[in-house]
């Protein structure tokens, strides 16, 4: 073909070029307006029951969540917040180049410094935070929203936090727990094997080093349709031991059976596909 069958093409190619080019610097300058504004809309991130799953808030930490979990996100320049809505999440903190955290659970705002640590948010409304790596500050949270308290690392002071005295924050360190209920904060040591237990979910698995089997039964409904209930009151105390993976409720109850506890299932009364799980003692099982 000839130079000038090919000219027109060049032309509209070189065209159609500059005009992508165009609409690419347009978006970007748009985003990184909307960046600067602080008006990028929260993410919104949840699991269903049974279901883990992870995500990176880039410039602000990689969050794993636990079944039944629901979290909203809001990156703003130099800034980040999450909204921990229900559920439980394990946040882990880069050591360079991270922007500010704070993680809002119920009535208490955690600010962590680089490590990872996880929140819970229990069924009473209890909220837990267990700190792995690092350190961790807790503090009352917002009476309406959670705006109230500016962004500061953890042992720092922030300057408009009036309604909140420094008096009232709480550090934790690797391997404590707290406890946040209308009371107050309550803080427990735990061994470094006790914390890695705890986060042993992470890993699709359930770990128990003498918990009581009402614990064990309560950690394992998290994650089910069916439920497991115990019928006779005596076996709450029992202490059970071993690891589990999350999914399978039948061998964590063909376990039970070395202990002298059997299972009697029960189709829910309403149809759905869950069921009940009564355990009872081995002697009790019906013939």
């Amino acid at each position: 073909m000839s130079d000038e069958g090919q000219a027109p093409c060049s032309a509209v190619c070189g065209g159609l070029l500059a005009a992508a080019a165009v609409m690419l610097a347009s978006a970007g300058a748009l985003v990184s307006a909307r960046v600067q504004a602080g008006t990028l809309p929260p993410e919104a991130h949840s699991t269903a029951l049974g279901e883990l799953h992870s995500v990176v808030l880039e410039n602000c930490a990689s969050v794993t969540l636990n079944t039944s979990t629901s979290l909203r996100a809001t990156r703003a320049p130099d800034s980040c917040e999450i909204w921990l809505e229900r559920g439980e999440a394990l946040f882990s903190v880069p050591t360079e180049d991270t922007w500010p955290l704070r993680v809002v659970a119920g009535e208490i705002v955690a600010m962590p410094e680089a490590g990872a640590f996880s929140v819970r948010i229990r069924a009473d409304g209890v909220v837990e935070v267990m700190v792995k790596k690092g350190r961790v500050g807790l503090e009352p949270g917002p009476r309406g929203t959670s705006h109230a308290i500016p962004v500061a690392a953890a042992g720092t002071t922030p300057a408009a936090d009036l309604d909140h005295p420094p008096a009232r924050r709480r550090i934790l360190s690797a391997n404590q727990l707290g406890r946040v209920t209308p009371n107050g904060i309550t803080l427990q040591e735990l061994t470094a094997a006790e914390a890695t237990r705890r986060l042993e979910w992470t890993n699709g698995r359930l770990s128990f080093r003498g918990q009581t089997l009402a614990e064990a039964a309560e950690e394992f409904n998290r994650y089910h349709a069916s439920q497991l209930m115990i019928a006779d009151v005596s076996l709450g105390s029992v202490a059970i031991g071993g690891d589990f993976v999350i999914t399978e409720v039948d061998s964590f109850v063909a376990a039970l059976r070395r202990l002298g506890i059997d299972a009697v299932t029960d189709r829910e009364p309403t149809g759905t596909e869950g069921r009940v799980i009564r355990l009872v003692p081995a002697r009790e099982r019906p013939r």
